[in-house]
């Protein structure tokens, strides 16, 4: 992958003032970005968000990362913008007023050319009465933040225009620019990736087979990221992102052959948002009695899916979304652990159906 060579960044660093909802709950804030035309294509890869310090908001607590494309060239975010991808439940890392919290996303391939928008719902953060979770740099006001309030907790996405009240932060009477910013690299798009259709309808309760191809014809070695963005009338999931990732490196034989791990490590599941399913990956690097666990977010068990005693190397295990008893649980976030030894990693996973 290229080093990271289009910076979307309108603020300067620094906060002057921070907005919140008096009463609480949450709400939408949004940059508008537009990027050079020769900036185009590129991955957006990185999101980074300043939190103000002495506000009510607290270290771990959550948002939401949303990124859509606006192609129409009209300079309102809440005309024709397109749903591209979600970060759900990004924990606040820094609360200093300096450090931005930093945030790796699957990257997100944008074409061009036109306005790339980045929003942020604080879905724990900042919900309470008269905390002020969203930073303003006031320094100079570019007329590119919008702010968004709705009925109720934004949808997930949230509807652009906001149902509630939506305008630019300068029309609320706090003129200034988010301390919302992105990264990304050029690179060759998603040339390399294919597919057989992208248009299609599916009958209720069918289904369908998508024919995905890859190449690597003209690619520098190094590691190519996309996103496989799957648009549909579902209202509670319209659009789904399948992050996809390819290495292309020299070919050998027996560079990687029967080589075992010299670390622990416990890995992403796939997929992920999942539903019914998804497998977990672990890599061992020594014999160790093994235990794998699945919890919820109030740190409840629900399920144990292996303890064993593994020798060293590589092991997958799959989740059906059943809880001890066989039961298919709900719909959100779980915990997964590994116990290997001494080695202890945890990580979160999203069943969404």
């Amino acid at each position: 992958m290229n080093a990271q060579n289009v910076q979307l960044v309108l603020d300067d660093g620094g906060r002057e003032n921070s907005v919140g909802l008096t009463g609480g709950g949450q709400f939408l804030w949004l940059n508008r970005f537009t990027p050079n035309a020769s900036d185009f294509p590129f991955d957006l890869e990185e999101v980074w968000i300043l939190f103000p310090s002495n506000l009510g908001i607290n270290v771990g607590e959550l948002v939401d990362i949303y990124i859509w494309e606006d192609t129409d060239g009209d300079g309102d975010p809440g005309t024709a913008a397109n749903h591209l991808s979600s970060y759900n439940n990004a924990a606040v890392q820094f609360v200093d007023d300096v450090t931005f919290s930093q945030y790796s996303i699957p990257p997100v391939t944008l074409n061009g050319p036109g306005d790339v928008l980045i929003g942020v719902v604080n879905r724990t953060a900042g919900i309470a009465n008269n905390t002020f979770v969203a930073a303003l740099d006031q320094s100079s006001a570019l007329q590119r933040s919008w702010l968004g309030l709705y009925v109720g907790a934004p949808a997930d996405p949230p509807t652009l225009p906001a149902a509630g009240a939506w305008d630019l932060i300068d029309n609320f009477g706090a003129a200034g620019n988010w301390t919302v910013r992105g990264y990304g690299s050029q690179g060759t798009g998603c040339s390399w990736l294919s597919v057989n259709t992208s248009s299609g309808t599916i009958s209720p309760g069918n289904t369908t087979n998508v024919q995905v191809s890859v190449s690597a014809s003209g690619l520098s070695n190094g590691q190519y990221n996309c996103s496989l963005n799957i648009s549909s009338n579902d209202p509670n999931n319209p659009t789904v992102s399948v992050p996809v990732t390819l290495n292309v490196g020299p070919v050998s034989v027996d560079d990687s052959k029967n080589k075992l791990p010299t670390a622990f490590q416990l890995f992403q599941n796939y997929p992920n948002p999942f539903n019914p399913t998804t497998t977990i990956s672990y890599q061992l690097s020594e014999l160790s009695n093994v235990e794998l666990s699945i919890f919820n977010l109030t740190g409840e068990s629900v399920s144990t899916l292996l303890t064993t005693i593994q020798a060293p190397g590589n092991y997958q295990v799959e989740w059906d979304g059943r809880d001890e008893m066989g039961n298919q649980v709900a719909s959100g976030v779980y915990l997964y652990r590994i116990k290997a030894g001494k080695f202890i990693q945890v990580r979160k996973m999203i069943l969404m159906k």
